[in-house]
């Protein structure tokens, strides 16, 4: 199976669109379609592995013995944000972006999506 078969179906099982993968990770549209052709590099390959919280190892048979994987948070504070975030049904829509904001970003955007609700709840 080649990297591109491995990522398109670990995306398959997990519900996550191509593109969407494309974009968390920085990486420019159509990237994975050309990774039947071309390899990728590596830290596209990290960055990747690192999303879809898989070893780097899953996606190629290059083993990870010295390499430390990319940190998914931003920060600690911005991690226990995100898990809290998560955690909430009402705030999951929030937790796509989370990892890459600042952690006063991320509270902002937690307060303001309370507020519709419980705007919402009052209506």
């Amino acid at each position: 199976m080649t990297v591109q078969e491995k990522v398109k179906e670990l995306c398959k099982e997990r519900g996550i669109a191509v593109y969407k993968l494309e974009d968390a990770c920085g990486l420019s549209r159509g990237s994975v379609a050309k990774w039947s052709k071309h390899s990728p590099h590596l830290d596209s390959l990290a960055k990747v592995a690192a999303y879809l919280e898989v070893p780097l190892n899953t996606l190629t048979d290059y083993v990870q013995t010295d390499v430390q994987p990319l940190p998914y948070y931003l920060n600690d504070e911005t991690k226990e944000i995100a898990n809290a975030v998560y955690s909430s049904s009402d705030l999951r829509i929030l937790f796509d972006n989370s990892r890459k904001m600042k952690p006063e970003d991320l509270k902002v955007l937690i307060a303001m999506q309370e507020a519709i609700l419980r705007k919402e709840k009052n209506d």
